[in-house]
Parts: C-alpha cells; structure tokens; sequence
C-alpha cells in the first residue's frame, strides 16, 4: 500500500482520503460556523456537495444517500418563473426545527468517523 508524508508522519494512502478531507472539511464548518445547527447544515452541505457516492466506502454509501435526501427533501424555492430563489438545503433547514439539524450534524459526525476509520486527515 502506498505511503503518503503528512504533517511528519507515515501513514497509509486511503482510497477514501478524498471524502475524509470533505468530510473532515464538515465538521469544522459544523463545529465553528456562526449561526444555529440549521444554518451550520446549510454551511457544511456546500463544502461536501460534490462528493460522489461511489467515493464512500460501500457501508456507508446509503447513509449519505439517506443525509443528502433528509437536508434536500424540500427541494429548491423558485420565483414565479421558475428561477431558484434559495437552494434545495437553504429552503429545507428553514423549515426544520433546530433539534432536527442537531440530529443531522450528528449523523455526518458518525458518518466521518465510519469512513475514517478513526483516522484524522492531515
């Protein structure tokens, strides 16, 4: 397996370093963004977005189809000509309650370290 040099340290390269950085790149947002859960989920989505599925490890792949389809569910907010006015998660954790968005972000904290095996990325 190859090795990667981070921060001094030999550790093995993860075929999943990508999604660990993304979601590594989540929690942060989660842990120090201003604002309420609702607003930190609306935050953090938009630095994992791209993240494709098949970049998770198999075990975890419904459980972020299951996250993007709860943080999504209410689809965009478009004005009287169709345009979107706010994004499919801004108009979705608008209408949640804030214990709700508390649940989610714990659910993308079990989801990190399911897929990190216990392995900060750095």
């Amino acid at each position: 397996m190859a090795q990667l040099f981070s921060l001094g340290v030999l550790r093995p390269m993860s075929k999943h370093d990508h999604a660990i950085e993304k979601l590594t790149n989540v929690l942060e947002c989660l842990a120090t963004h201003p604002g309420d859960a609702r607003d930190r989920i609306t935050s953090a989505y938009s630095l994992c977005a791209h993240l494709r599925v098949e970049e998770l490890p198999e075990d975890c792949r419904e459980e972020w189809k299951s996250i993007v389809k709860e943080i999504t569910k209410r689809g965009p907010f478009r004005d009287s000509l169709g345009r979107v006015w706010r994004g499919s998660v801004e108009n979705t954790m608008m209408g949640v309650r804030k214990a709700t968005a508390a649940k989610i972000a714990k659910r993308f904290y079990a989801l990190y370290w399911k897929v990190s095996e216990n392995r900060p990325y750095a």
